[in-house]
């Protein structure tokens, strides 16, 4: 009976413990006040926390309260924005008043931000990246180059890795105390770690690394079949996709891909694309009326929007397949492109199926709140009352 005792005081004080070391996480940081000409976006959101630009500053709400994060940045809504899948950090693109371009890698919760060369923009773009590949490295170089140069996201510092060999495509992963990279040339898959000599890994060209040393990749087996495998790091090669079908890829997410695909003549007529989860190999098409704008990916590319012309938009969930259409929200005018998003992904933010993190100013006060598809109140977040 005594060891019982013992045993569940000590389940508590742990408890107690843990449970401080949450509520305590941000008190380090000065609360934040929102005012009347504050003009919020959602920048990144998850169970734990929501990240938010209001002009120069960075903000973060967590457990009901908004804290100012250690860095400013002036971002507008020509600005990109990849974060990492923990939203931490993020690559950041801004246009200057002259034009010019502004490139970094930036730490939201440190402070530090990282300046990176113009040739980082051609790359993720190239490459269809639409977030970070994962919250320890990130690997570019310029297409062609023998160098790789891989950022450490958490010193922000920048190694330069030589490889003897054309890259058009690197993703850079934690490997115990240091790092590994994968990477493509040529439709090689490659794999180096630190010193180490690169290895051929397979034939292919790259999509994803997961952190159990898993290789995601596809191969055009001919002009209208695409075969999307996993190879792990013994070398067993497993199909869990085939697009058959003409196809190009779109955009990379860490655990979902999408494809546009085509008519058998090849002629992408249509904006009929593909989502294949990389985890569950679950193919999900959409077909007919689809918007310019590419889907966007939350949640690893387990979680998308897609948007069409009617002003419409779909919330996916990549892993199963299914989709909800997503009602009585606000939509986003994109009045240069004269078009409408049928969601204003300013205000709202998904983190998991059918439960998406809004944001509203209104009635000198603003709130955070969980909605469903239907934009029914789940759960209230955090508000406050917003001052002159």
């Amino acid at each position: 009976m005594k060891r019982m005792r013992y045993f569940l005081l000590t389940v508590l004080i742990v408890g107690s413990l843990i449970l401080a070391s949450c509520s305590n996480e941000y008190t380090n940081l000065e609360e934040y006040q929102f005012n009347k000409s504050s003009d919020p976006k959602l920048v990144y959101a998850d169970e734990n926390k929501v990240i938010i630009n209001d002009g120069e500053d960075m903000v973060v709400e967590s457990r009901g309260n908004f804290y100012r994060l250690p860095i400013k940045l002036n971002l507008g809504i020509e600005s990109f924005i990849l974060t990492s899948p923990s939203g931490k950090n993020a690559l950041i693109g801004t246009i200057d008043k002259d034009g010019s371009n502004n490139i970094a890698i930036v730490n939201f919760f440190k402070g530090s931000k990282l300046t990176l060369d113009q040739g980082v923009i051609r790359y993720v773009i190239s490459n269809f990246y639409s977030m970070l590949p994962n919250d320890y490295y990130f690997a570019y170089t310029n297409k062609g180059s023998e160098t790789i140069k891989l950022v450490d996201l958490d010193a922000l510092k920048i190694r330069e890795v030589k490889v003897n060999v054309p890259v058009n495509d690197a993703i850079g992963v934690k490997r115990n105390t240091g790092y590994q990279i994968y990477f493509e040339s040529s439709g090689k898959i490659y794999k180096k770690l630190e010193q180490e000599e690169p290895k051929l890994v397979t034939n292919g060209y790259l999509l994803s690394v997961d952190e159990n040393s898993n290789v995601y990749f596809y191969r055009n087996i001919n002009i209208k079949t695409t075969k999307i495998y996993k190879v792990d790091k013994n070398g067993r090669e497993k199909e869990i996709a085939l697009i058959d079908k003409p196809n190009e890829l779109i955009k990379r997410g860490s655990e979902a891909v999408i494809f546009i695909t085509a008519a058998t003549d090849k002629q992408f007529l249509e904006n009929n694309i593909e989502f294949v989860n990389l985890i569950t190999g679950k193919r999900t098409a959409l077909s007919g009326n689809l918007n310019d704008v590419v889907p966007l990916l939350y949640d690893r590319g387990n979680i998308a929007i897609a948007f069409y012309r009617d002003g419409r938009a779909q919330i996916v969930d990549t892993r199963t397949g299914k989709i909800e259409l997503i009602e009585n929200f606000d939509k986003y005018v994109l009045s240069d492109l004269k078009m409408t998003l049928g969601l204003n992904v300013y205000k709202n933010y998904p983190i998991k199926f059918n439960k998406i993190v809004q944001l509203r100013k209104e009635n000198d006060n603003i709130r955070l709140s969980l909605v469903d598809s239907h934009s029914k109140i789940l759960k209230i977040l955090a508000q406050q009352q917003l001052k002159d």
